[in-house]
């Protein structure tokens, strides 16, 4: 068995793009300031897998320089993920994540959200745990500038 810890943070900017958290478009009046699709959950996910691998961090499969990475879905950075964490023969046992924003308040999304890493992470949602929090008005979090996500796994040898 294996652990791995990822965690990925991004500004708040001006209504462009739809706002993504876990595969989900989420109505809110600001887009996430990043070169790909801004996801910051499938992000941080991404970077526990690669993490608990000893692989790297996502830069090292995923330039932000790249043009080819840019508006990039973040569904694809899993799934780069999750390659490579099958090519080693494990598989994943339990997610456990926190996504710290002040807004938009995301208890509605929850299930949404769980059903859609269900189907990303072929993992039951039982063995998914996702937890909205926020900071308490404190740092640019608090003040609503930006969305901090953390996400530690588990993952086991086939």
């Amino acid at each position: 068995m294996r652990i791995g810890f990822g965690r990925d943070i991004h500004r708040f900017v001006p209504k462009g793009r739809p706002f993504l958290l876990g595969g989900v478009s989420i109505p809110f009046e600001k887009e996430i300031d990043a070169h790909s699709d801004g996801d910051v959950l499938l992000h941080a996910l991404a970077e526990a897998i690669f993490g608990s691998l000893s692989l790297g961090d996502l830069g090292t499969y995923f330039d932000e320089k790249d043009p080819k990475s840019e508006g990039m879905n973040s569904k694809i950075i899993v799934k780069k993920a999750l390659d490579e964490m099958k090519k080693r023969n494990y598989h994943l046992q339990n997610v456990d994540i926190s996504v710290v924003t002040e807004k938009p308040h995301l208890r509605e999304y929850i299930s949404k959200i769980k059903n859609s890493l269900e189907n990303i992470l072929n993992l039951s949602k039982d063995c998914i745990a996702l937890k909205a929090q926020t900071n308490e008005g404190c740092d640019a979090i608090g003040k609503g500038e930006a969305i901090l996500c953390y996400v530690v796994l588990l993952i086991e040898k086939d």
